[in-house]
């Protein structure tokens, strides 16, 4: 990959005076513009703000090699990191959304919600450069209303195939308070799940799972159902899966069940909670959070994540010492 502007580092002064903060930034950016395009600036400038100085420009170098030597010899090794570094950052724009949602009959306003938004939804990521190519939906009731008490859309990406199923979606059923909220979860994470950079279980409920770890009141279940998996259970199967787990907040019955999921999560009940009581808002808050979700998770690719960190002497450059910028501030 030769051509990448090098030239300009040749007349830089003697002893590699001019390989800098800003000429290395220089170098990242125009090594990496010329073959990843205008649409990977963002990698590139976190690249470049991560170049381990010492170990790119000076790390075995001898006194008689030129700066030029060391520019070639870490381009390969330049080329290979940035590129995989873009490619997580784009994978994880590519989403894969479940919805599980309470069905039973006190969430026929969500329900209708779903479906009148979800168009609106998908359209409102794409124009933030979020590409949801993925949708499936669970529905769930509770176990007075049979075994069978679910309705499942597998991932599709097709809008139209996941709106024509919510179509069919009819709010009914529910005895008691509790509903069978774990069970929809690990239906959900039953799915065969597509290969995407951002999986999200986006829950939506007004009442708890059953059992008194989650609710006090009149409960047929009040030690859990035989077949509930724990939380624990349930957010290893989600680490496992590399799945991002929200819930939709309506009221405060929930409340007792998101601490507990919090705690299995090993996280705080804010980071996984999302307010879902305005209906008409519903679909600009799942935009909003699925939008967060791939924030976030494009922050937590560590450019440079494998490069070895420059060493603490300094790197053996022709003039013998280290040039303007390098050092441990440079990295």
């Amino acid at each position: 990959s030769g051509g990448h502007g090098h030239a300009g580092h040749k007349g830089s002064g003697s002893g590699g005076h001019g390989h800098g903060r800003k000429e290395r930034q220089a170098y990242v950016a125009g090594a990496g513009e010329e073959y990843l395009g205008n649409a990977k600036r963002t990698a590139l400038a976190a690249a470049a703000a991560v170049v381990p100085s010492g170990e790119l420009l000076g790390r075995g170098v001898s006194a008689g090699s030129a700066p030029e030597a060391a520019l070639k010899a870490a381009d390969a090794k330049l080329e290979k990191v940035v590129s995989r570094m873009v490619d997580q950052m784009s994978a994880v724009h590519r989403i894969a959304l479940c919805i599980v949602l309470d069905t039973t009959n006190s969430m026929g306003p969500q329900i209708q919600a779903v479906k009148d938004q979800i168009n609106a939804t998908v359209e409102t990521l794409k124009s933030s450069g979020c590409d949801l190519q993925y949708l499936a939906f669970v529905g769930y009731k509770d176990w007075s209303d049979g075994p069978k008490h679910f309705e499942i859309q597998k991932f599709t990406k097709s809008v139209s195939t996941f709106t024509q199923f919510m179509s069919r979606v009819r709010e009914c059923g529910g005895g008691d308070e509790p509903e069978d909220a774990l069970g929809g979860i690990a239906q959900a994470l039953d799915l065969t799940w597509p290969d995407a950079g951002c999986r999200v279980l986006f829950h939506l409920a007004d009442a708890p799972p059953h059992g008194r770890e989650y609710f006090e009141g009149a409960d047929e279940y009040p030690h859990g159902h035989p077949s509930d998996q724990t939380p624990e259970a349930l957010f290893q199967h989600m680490a496992a899966l590399n799945i991002v787990y929200r819930f939709g907040r309506l009221n405060d019955k929930c409340d007792r069940m998101l601490a507990r999921f919090a705690t299995a999560a090993g996280c705080g009940v804010r980071d996984i909670t999302i307010d879902a009581r305005v209906n008409e808002a519903l679909g600009r808050n799942i935009s909003k959070m699925v939008r967060s979700t791939v924030s976030a998770q494009t922050a937590a690719v560590r450019p440079f994540r494998d490069a070895p960190r420059a060493k603490s002497a300094k790197p053996a450059y022709s003039s013998g010492h280290t040039p303007s910028g390098a050092g441990a501030g440079a990295g």
